[in-house]
């Protein structure tokens, strides 16, 4: 058992440090690595209870919109489930470290269906996300998911980043590049290959065959339980939760402490970008659980550049 127990711990260190974390002496750090084994234990009651209550909220918003005459209803409606969505994409991201349930197989179908509803692919994500990890701050780093500062420039910009008015045609454009055989590098294994280009085929399943049922009359109200949630709101709402997390840092340094952001908040702002307000301690120890980074954080918080006291002083930040 003891074996067993120091094998999680080294391969969980080695995990680490493939995916950009630094080697340091610094004395917190390696405090925080003779941690780790207790840090990454997954807590399966947990994670089931955040499934949970996702499904939970999903349904119900589904059958408020579906029954309430109510316009305002209706609407407060749909931008929860937006927000929702939004913060699937954060339990998505949990689950590309393995960090919701042991087994991988659980880990990436339920990253598939928490990305299903914002076409995002949970492999895509997954392995474009890891190379993030190993290559922020540096000339090589690229994520499915980019902000840049120009995206702030004007109103426009803003508007067009903010509620990504190019995703459906991003989509498109991507999944014809894999039936032409053009794959970003990260995908330069066979098998990375057949599993994005399988997610993206059921991705473009699910929105032909939605949008089929909207124009044929089958199904309109797909619009008002799909389309306004996601395109009006759930695409704002994740580049809300993610705008923090690098932007306005400087990421021509490797430097986790220096190209990365921390910010505490509030519970509720906290479940909703599902524990990223600790984005350091994040890219520092991508498997530490997501409830743990907290305790992460404290321990190395004199060291980290970028840190705010609320998720509005950390926008504040990234807009100055």
């Amino acid at each position: 058992m003891l074996i067993a127990q120091e094998r999680v711990a080294v391969g969980a260190q080695e995990s680490e440090e493939e995916q950009g974390t630094p080697r340091s002496t610094d004395a917190h750090l390696q405090q925080i690595r003779k941690m780790l084994p207790e840090l990454i234990k997954v807590d399966v009651a947990r994670s089931a209870f955040k499934v949970t209550v996702y499904l939970g909220l999903f349904v119900s918003m589904v059958a408020l919109i579906v029954s309430s005459e109510s316009v305002l209803v209706t609407v407060l409606a749909q931008m929860v489930l937006g927000l929702l969505w939004a913060h699937g994409l954060e339990l998505q991201h949990e689950c590309l470290h393995q960090a919701l349930f042991p087994s991988r197989t659980a880990n990436r179908l339920l990253g598939f269906l928490f990305g299903a509803p914002m076409l995002v692919s949970y492999s895509h994500y997954h392995y474009q996300h890891l190379h993030h990890h190993k290559h922020v701050g540096t000339s090589e780093d690229a994520e499915i998911f980019n902000y840049e500062r120009s995206s702030l420039n004007n109103p426009l910009a803003f508007v067009i980043r903010a509620w990504n008015l190019n995703r459906v045609p991003a989509f498109l454009t991507t999944l014809l590049g894999f039936l032409q055989g053009s794959y970003p590098a990260v995908f330069s294994a066979p098998h990375k290959r057949r599993e994005v280009l399988v997610e993206y085929l059921a991705l473009a399943l699910l929105l032909g065959g939605g949008l089929y049922a909207i124009l044929s009359g089958a199904a309109p109200i797909l619009v008002k339980v799909w389309l306004i949630p996601w395109l009006a709101f759930g695409e704002f709402f994740h580049f809300m939760i993610e705008l923090p997390e690098h932007l306005g840092c400087d990421k021509s340094k490797k430097d986790i402490f220096i190209n990365t952001r921390s910010y505490k908040t509030n519970p509720l702002v906290a479940y909703i970008a599902n524990g990223n307000n600790y984005h350091v301690e994040h890219h520092l120890f991508p498997r530490v659980a997501i409830h743990k980074l907290a305790a992460v954080h404290e321990l190395i918080k004199p060291r980290i550049q970028n840190q705010a006291k609320s998720y509005l002083e950390a926008v504040r930040q990234v807009l100055s």
